[in-house]
């Protein structure tokens, strides 16, 4: 071959693209979908060539061709799609000349872009700040994009928030229960602190007797509203506290594919959400997490493994 070609391996969309780029710029291109050892060898032995790119999904494959390759022209420049990152990063410290990238690498901008604002193309990273590309017309256009402090109490009420769109029926029985009994604490409460004049910690005492069905800790004779909304308070707690019940049972005995709270809530308001976890949405996560934007992902697999990417 001559020394301004390029050898392209791999049978994938983005193997073909580039041989298609390479060959409207004029260069010389050898594409092998999937060379032997003596094939590889007869396209690579002789000249140098100007550069190799390995662009397959099968890391195992990628790193046994950028091995063999490099056996066969050690100054080659090298450019090889691995996405496991502990191989990756084995394989660019024992070939200097190795550029190692992955096709979620390639993915993740053009996937994040619209996840983190709606209208931009794609988002990458200059530094550890992202840019936006935004189309105008013909033209990309380069924008800043503002990142999220990380704020723990914003969270909280975003999940709570996003339970209320679960799916699963004893999650909300369960959240309704709650809540009433919370309202009902705050409603006794509130009537004996700012109604009765009671103390805060003595008006929380009786409050939490009469969520708990004891009753008031002083007779309300001769305060015959306080008499009613607590025998009220005392009813409504036994219906809420049998949804709580009906609710953890549920949670318990059923498959439970969310959490209430945490990493496997479900997600809320401003979360970027998308169905599978492939190569592509491992990386997009990874960068929205990295931005400080929530996301969450579904996956069709029960137990999936333990990504290699973000570890999730």
């Amino acid at each position: 071959m001559a020394a301004d070609s390029f050898v392209v391996i791999g049978d994938t969309t983005v193997a073909r693209r580039v041989c298609s780029s390479l060959a409207q710029r004029g260069h010389e291109v050898r594409h092998l979908v999937g060379p032997d050892d003596d094939e590889l060898r007869r396209t690579l032995d002789g000249a140098p060539v100007r550069g190799i790119a390995i662009l397959l999904q099968d890391d195992v494959h990628a790193l046994r061709y950028a091995l063999a390759a490099t056996h066969i022209q050690p100054s080659a420049p090298m450019t090889v799609t691995i996405f496991d990152r502990t191989i990756g990063d084995q394989l660019a410290r024992f070939l200097p000349q190795c550029d190692v990238t992955s096709p979620a690498d390639l993915a993740a901008p053009s996937l994040a872009g619209p996840c983190i604002e709606p209208g931009l193309v794609a988002v990458t990273r200059v530094g550890e700040r992202p840019r936006g590309i935004r189309s105008v017309g013909a033209v990309l256009d380069e924008v800043p994009v503002t990142l999220r402090a990380h704020r723990r109490w914003r969270t909280w009420p975003m999940q709570v928030a996003g339970l209320w769109g679960s799916h699963e029926t004893g999650t909300r029985i369960l959240l309704a229960g709650l809540l009433g009994l919370a309202a009902a604490l705050a409603g006794d409460w509130m009537w004996l602190t700012a109604g009765e004049g009671h103390g805060a910690a003595d008006a929380f005492h009786e409050a939490v007797r009469v969520v708990t069905t004891v009753g008031p800790a002083a007779d309300p004779h001769g305060n015959t509203p306080y008499a009613l909304v607590a025998s009220t308070a005392m009813l409504m707690t036994i219906v809420f506290t049998a949804m709580c019940a009906a609710g953890m049972v549920d949670r318990l005995l059923g498959p439970r594919l969310t959490a209430l709270l945490g990493a496997r809530a479900v997600p809320g308001p401003g979360t970027s959400s998308w169905s599978g976890s492939d190569r592509s949405g491992c990386a997009c996560a990874g960068n929205c997490a990295r931005w400080g934007y929530r996301w969450s992902a579904s996956n069709a697999t029960p137990t999936p493994a333990t990504c290699s990417w973000c570890g999730s």
